[in-house]
């Protein structure tokens, strides 16, 4: 499990998304995270409620308003990286690729 703590970039969110290839939509609470540290890089963090909880999820929103300082858990597993301002891309060719 990793752990990130940091400040709300903005109030959080109930949204509804979708969690499989079927299509099948909950509601998700949706925080924008600026993280403690030198480099203040920015968490886009995601909890799913079940399919029934609108109401929880909103409630949940609207605890968490721009400026409050959180700690969010999240599996490893999940993580997902994005790099919006990459600046190059090499291809590597095959090892027993002929030149």
């Amino acid at each position: 499990m990793a752990s990130f703590t940091g400040v709300l970039r903005s109030n959080a969110q109930a949204r509804m998304k979708a969690v499989d290839a079927e299509g099948h939509m909950v509601p998700m609470l949706c925080m924008d995270i600026e993280l403690d540290g030198v480099l203040h890089n920015r968490l886009q963090a995601e909890q799913p409620f079940a399919a029934d909880a609108h109401h929880a999820c909103e409630a949940a929103a609207h605890r968490y308003r721009k400026g409050t300082r959180v700690t969010v858990h999240a599996p490893i597993a999940s993580l997902r990286m994005l790099a919006p301002n990459t600046t190059h891309i090499h291809v590597h060719q095959p090892e027993n690729a002929t030149a």
